[in-house]
């Protein structure tokens, strides 16, 4: 390397106007190019050393490399290569960078740790236990119409139509009588919940009607209890309390409405509106449905029961009857039904309390 450097006695001194100061750590290298008769000089240590060139230098300028660049056009001669190689050492590979970020850069902020570090932070601004964990599943919605749902809905579906099934084949074909054989209301006979067939129409009394006179006292020499119950197009009617007993009347509501007593009283009487007949006569004799009738005011024929009109049914004590209805017989325990219009429910009956 030292035979091929060029002679530094044959250069010419740099005129001092011209040449501009260098920067930092150049000044070791214009002691080497201007000493004459000598070869290489050895590198300042300032500016062989990165540390001193860090602490001495500043960072190189465009003005000093500029200058270096327009050095030839000034008449000086191209350096030798060692020179041009010792400037470069000098000059350009100093790690200027490093001192510039040693003096200059502020201290940069300490990396975070890693994800398993405590002062980890996800980047989304999630907590660190939920950055940990899988996201969980998405929550299916539940269904309401599965197979067992469906099969427990036709269960029922066919227990209830057993139900009603069975009731209609004991009871009759009416899907709503409204008729109850429980020992309720105020004579122990369930009074139906539809309305009133008909109101009393009391204006003849207290005349004799059919036969039958109007008495202060009730007889009880032949003393006998019919029960009548009346559906207009499946539904049940009351027949009205009161019947066969002239006004003023006296009545008991402890239990229901049941009429005491009144001015006068026929043979025919009813004290509830729970369809039973009282049948409260001087002597025993045969009374008919007829006879009831016209203690009511109403009409009865075939096609009519009071103002309900249509195709009629009858039942004695549960078996059809086809005969005249004012000639069904008002016996001990009797259970007369008409059914006017439709539907026709069927036989319905009614448990007699012990009292009667």
């Amino acid at each position: 390397m030292a035979s091929q450097r060029r002679a530094p006695t044959k250069r010419p001194p740099r005129p001092a106007a011209k040449k501009p100061p260098p920067p930092g750590g150049s000044e070791g290298l214009d002691a080497v190019e201007a000493a004459p008769g000598k070869g290489k000089a050895p590198a300042s240590p300032t500016a062989r050393s990165p540390k001193a060139a860090a602490k001495t230098s500043t960072p190189k300028s465009p003005t000093s490399r500029s200058t270096t660049a327009a050095a030839p056009k000034t008449g000086l001669p191209a350096t030798d290569k060692g020179t041009d190689k010792g400037t470069d050492i000098g000059t350009d590979k100093v790690p200027t960078n490093a001192a510039k970020s040693t003096a200059s850069a502020p201290a940069a902020k300490a990396k975070p740790s890693g994800p398993s570090g405590p002062n980890y932070r996800p980047p989304t601004g999630a907590t660190r236990s939920s950055a940990r964990r899988p996201p969980p599943p998405p929550k299916r919605k539940k269904k309401w119409l599965t197979k067992k749902s469906i099969g427990a809905v036709v269960a029922l579906a066919l227990v209830g139509t057993l139900v009603i099934f069975f009731s209609l084949a004991v009871n009759g074909s009416s899907t709503d009588t409204n008729v109850s054989t429980a020992l309720s209301g105020p004579e122990q006979v369930e009074v139906p919940k539809g309305p009133v067939l008909a109101a009393v129409a009391s204006a003849h009394y207290p005349q004799t009607i059919d036969g039958i006179k109007c008495e202060v006292n009730e007889q009880l020499v032949y003393h006998i209890h019919s029960h009548l119950t009346i559906f207009v197009n499946g539904q049940a009617r009351q027949i009205p309390y009161g019947i066969g007993m002239t006004p003023p009347l006296q009545y008991n509501t402890s239990n229901g409405t049941y009429v005491n007593g009144g001015q006068c009283f026929y043979w025919l009487h009813t004290h509830a509106a729970d369809g039973i007949i009282h049948i409260e006569s001087p002597t025993q004799t045969q009374y008919t449905l007829g006879q009831f009738f016209d203690m009511w005011g109403q009409t009865l024929k075939a096609g009519q029961v009071g103002p309900a009109l249509g195709p009629l049914k009858m039942y004695v004590d549960g078996k059809p009857y086809t005969g005249d209805p004012r000639a069904i017989a008002l016996g001990a325990h009797s259970q007369i039904q008409l059914d006017i219009g439709s539907p026709a429910p069927g036989p319905v009956t009614i448990t007699y309390p012990s009292s009667m």
